[in-house]
């Protein structure tokens, strides 16, 4: 548990250092990470959150049209700054993940549907327009990817925070005092 709430209290204090979001790492950035930590890869995984409007089996073209046009209305109102969780709340029909804000587990490409494989190309934060499968319309955030571009931003951001906390540390004045003992 200690171990838990120590990375708790990291992400907090890194959140609060870091305001604004980290740039993407350049190519040499990239490089030098490759040749400093040799042994860390990018799983290629990626973490998403969807909304399903389903369409039925049999649906006509003009259900399927406002389901379309109902879709799109979604994506405009989450790129226009609503929380993505609470149209998930709202609308999304997929009812397991509809309970976890739309989230879905991490997946490779080629593993789920093959209609999400372009979702792969997309920066983390990113929503997608609607996106037809099987099941209906999937409008998709992209919440985290894990790649090398990743890696390297993680890795800045814990150099940041360490930097941080050593200053803290340089400049900290501790005194501590022992209580005597009664016995």
């Amino acid at each position: 548990h200690r171990l838990i709430y120590r990375n708790y209290i990291r992400n907090i204090m890194l959140r609060k250092l870091i305001k604004n979001e980290m740039p993407r790492p350049t190519q040499a950035e990239i490089k030098a990470f490759i040749q400093e930590f040799p042994d860390q890869k990018p799983s290629g995984k990626l973490e998403i959150a969807h909304i399903l409007l389903a369409v039925p089996t049999g649906a006509t073209a003009q259900e399927e049209q406002e389901i379309l046009g109902k879709a799109k209305e979604i994506a405009l109102q989450a790129r226009a700054g609503e929380r993505f969780e609470t149209l998930v709340a709202k609308f999304s029909q997929h009812e397991s993940s509809k309970k976890l804000g739309g989230r879905l587990p991490a997946f490779s490409q080629g593993t789920l549907f093959k209609e999400f494989d372009p979702v792969f190309d997309l920066p983390a934060g990113s929503i997608t327009d609607p996106i037809r499968t099987p099941s209906g319309y999937h409008i998709i955030k992209v919440l985290r990817k894990n790649s090398i571009e990743e890696l390297v931003v993680n890795h800045k951001r814990k150099q940041i925070l360490n930097d941080w906390i050593k200053k803290l540390r340089e400049k900290a004045h501790i005194t501590i005092r022992q209580r005597k003992s009664a016995i």
